[in-house]
């Protein structure tokens, strides 16, 4: 195989990937009324090669809150650390054409 590269029972090369994102939501017209609501997003993907040449993947994304102030505090101090949204999907991609 080739250099870093893994393979499962089944001889399929498999890779994973994640990415960490923070979004701030702001309501238009509320900048100074209100604190943005920020959530750190945490998405990793577990992909596995198929032989036709797909690749199908398990993806989870977590998302904390991240206390800023007021209320959002209240509520991330109240999370203790934890995740508050965890979801997982299995996602197959299918090459449609060269570009």
């Amino acid at each position: 195989p080739a250099s870093g590269e893994l393979r499962d029972d089944k001889d399929r090369v498999i890779f994973d990937a994640g990415e960490l994102t923070r979004q701030s939501i702001t309501l238009p017209g509320q900048e100074f009324q209100a604190p943005p609501s920020v959530k750190d997003i945490e998405t990793i993907n577990c992909f596995t090669k198929l032989k036709d040449g797909r690749i199908s993947a398990v993806q989870r994304t977590a998302t904390w809150l991240v206390g800023t102030e007021g209320r959002a505090a209240i509520r991330a101090q109240a999370a203790d650390g934890r995740a508050v949204d965890v979801r997982t999907y299995r996602v197959e991609y299918t090459r449609l054409g060269d570009a």
